[in-house]
């Protein structure tokens, strides 16, 4: 069967675009199921990610940065997030300060994301493991 014939590349099948080289399939816009899968659970996290930051936000938290640190008025903690942080083997995605002295160390994962060794390490000392904005809120509002 020849590639060429396909005039939408995307119409290939699977088993033939995991026999392609990874120049080929480079070229061509495709990937393999497995990267669809992990590209497409990667996209989740981040959304989950923008919508427990918003939410925080909206809540009275703010970003500890600089320019926030400085800022005066009240707030109910901080939240601080490590952009990426590859395999990063001592924070897990959030960590949410509260006012009142106490703290939540989130790892949020897509509903089929599988956290990285280093990850489940720091969820088994105390870390949570969170999959939606429900559960995130209950987290958060448990204290």
């Amino acid at each position: 069967m020849s590639i060429t014939r396909y005039s939408n590349p995307h119409l290939i099948p699977d088993k033939t675009v995991a026999m392609m080289s990874d120049k080929d399939r480079k070229a061509m816009g495709l990937m393999e199921p497995w990267e669809r899968k992990h590209k497409a659970g990667v996209e989740i996290e981040k959304e989950l990610q923008r919508q427990c930051e918003s939410w925080l936000t909206l809540h009275g938290f703010r970003r500890r940065t600089p320019d926030d640190i400085c800022r005066s008025g009240d707030c109910a903690g901080w939240f601080i997030h490590i952009y990426e942080a590859k395999r990063n083997p001592i924070l897990l995605d959030l960590l949410i300060l509260f006012s009142d002295g106490h703290y939540r160390e989130i790892e949020l994962k897509s509903r089929c994301g599988k956290p990285s060794i280093e990850q489940d390490n720091l969820i088994q000392r105390g870390g949570l493991l969170c999959r939606t904005l429900e559960e995130f809120i209950k987290i958060i509002e448990q204290k």
